[in-house]
Parts: structure tokens; sequence; C-alpha cells
């Protein structure tokens, strides 16, 4: 309910245009979408649909890019390297001043209670991006990254010298910019790289990185208080003094997605590499 309130918000002048119309669905009885869609339910022919999911996230969708470099798209042999995808990865960051008001408002415990809880989140959130940066060559380039930082910067980040959250967003934005910078080695010699990071510093201060399940929790717990007190959440209000932030990442295949995802990648090898010629 939540976010179909921010879409119409959203979205005011188009809702009030009867241009556009916003409505829950059930995948378990996708069929009743149909009397919502036909030509006599609405006033125009319906000429295109967005789906957006509202559940609580307790889906874990798997998202692939195939990656190559311009005018060299991969042949089937190339779409069966893991070398040759990214996963798309979700990080939910939260307003620290909003994780303690919505953890006080929820507990049952008293504030000392809340406030422990959010110690433990907070010290969750400071080592999940660094398991997410646990790569050899993204490794090298933290040492490299930090000999270049200041020790003001440095001491920001506590023992890791290095804010994990800031340098994930920082080396993916570089690849989204430049995919040749990973597979050519040149991040550490990019002053852009260090640039990057700073501004990520700068965005990402003041906020937590929360695990898909803190994540869960905190929604869930948002709903608890009522609606309002979710969207506040998500989009912003007057019931919390922040909102949950969200980025997408894609970051190499681990070992073990690679052989996870092995038999995938042969039974869609061909139908990709003609896909990939195509948008080449």
């Amino acid at each position: 309910a939540a976010l179909q309130t921010a879409q119409k918000r959203t979205c005011a002048e188009f809702v009030r245009s009867d241009t556009l119309h916003v409505f829950d669905a059930d995948a378990r009885h996708a069929s009743k979408v149909r009397s919502a869609i036909s030509d006599d339910a609405v006033a125009t022919p319906m000429r295109g649909f967005v789906l957006s999911n509202e559940l609580l996230d307790e889906f874990d969708p798997l998202r692939l890019r195939l990656f190559w470099q311009a005018t060299n798209p991969p042949d089937v042999q190339r779409c069966r390297l893991c070398s040759s995808y990214r996963e798309a990865y979700v990080l939910h960051r939260i307003d620290d001043v909003a994780l303690q008001a919505l953890l006080r408002l929820a507990s049952k415990d008293g504030p000392a209670a809340a406030d422990r809880l959010a110690d433990a989140i907070r010290f969750e959130g400071r080592t999940l991006p660094c398991g997410l940066l646990d790569t050899q060559f993204l490794q090298r380039e933290t040492t490299h990254l930090v000999e270049s930082v200041t020790q003001q910067e440095r001491n920001r980040c506590g023992t890791m010298q290095v804010c994990c959250a800031a340098l994930l967003l920082a080396v993916d934005g570089l690849m989204q910019e430049d995919h040749s910078s990973l597979q050519l080695r040149k991040l550490a010699a990019a002053d852009s790289l260090l640039r990057r990071y700073r501004q990520q510093l700068v965005r990402t201060n003041g906020t937590v990185v929360l695990s898909k399940q803190r994540y869960r929790e905190l929604r869930r717990m948002a709903l608890g208080l009522g609606s309002e007190t979710e969207k506040a959440l998500l989009t912003g209000g007057s019931q919390l003094p922040g909102r949950i932030h969200s980025d997408e990442v894609s970051l190499a295949l681990s070992p073990s997605r690679c052989e996870e995802l092995k038999g995938w990648r042969e039974r869609h090898a061909e139908r990709l590499a003609a896909a990939a010629k195509v948008r080449a």
C-alpha cells in the first residue's frame, strides 16, 4: 500500500488525467488482472504496463549482466565463461538517525535495548560491503587507495582504513562509465577512482548499510507501526527523520556462484551470443 501511494503521488498528473492506473495484483491469482486491464474496464486501450514488486522482498531474484567491449560482442564460448558476467546486487542503506528512531519507536524493551540493536546493525553495516570486495584484484586496489587518502579519511573508516561501501560504489560507478577499467587493470592509476571514492564518502556519510535480512526486518517493523511509517521509511515522511536509500552494483561472480550457474550458462550461451551480436 505504501508504494502504491507513492507511485500515485509521483505520477499524480497522469492519474488525474486517467491515463495511468495503479492497482494491486497477485501472481498467484494472475487471471484476476484481466478484468482490470480489459477494454471494458478502461476508457482507452491499454498501451503498456509496468510491474512493480511491493512485497517485502521475500524473494531473492538473480540478475546477471553480460558485458563486452564495444564492437566486440561475445561469441558462444565467451558466453559460457563466468568472466563475461556481472551479478547485480541491491545495496540498501538507511540514515543513521532514521535507524535509531525506528528501533526506539518499535522497541518493547525500552530505548537501551533499541540502542544495542542499532549498534549491532551498524557493526554489520561496516563489514558487509567489505565482503563484497573480497577478490584478489579489489583487495590490491584497496591497498593502493589506502596509500592515496589522507589520515583523516583513514580514521573516518576505523580499522578498515577504507570505507568499503564508498569504495564499492566508486568502483561500480567507474565500471558503468568505462568497463575496460577492470578488464585492463588500470583502476589504481586512475585519479577518477580516488575522486569517486571521495564523492561516495560524502554521499554515504551518516548512513548504515543493511543486509537483506536487516532490510526485511526493518520494513516489517515499520509496517507494524502503520502504513505511513512504512512509507516514510521507503520514500521519506514526517514519521521518521530519514529514510532508506538503495543502489544497484554489479560485481564479478564468486567461484561458488560461478559453479552454481554453470548449467544455466551452457543452456543459454547460443541465445545470448546471438542477442549480443544484434545489440552490437
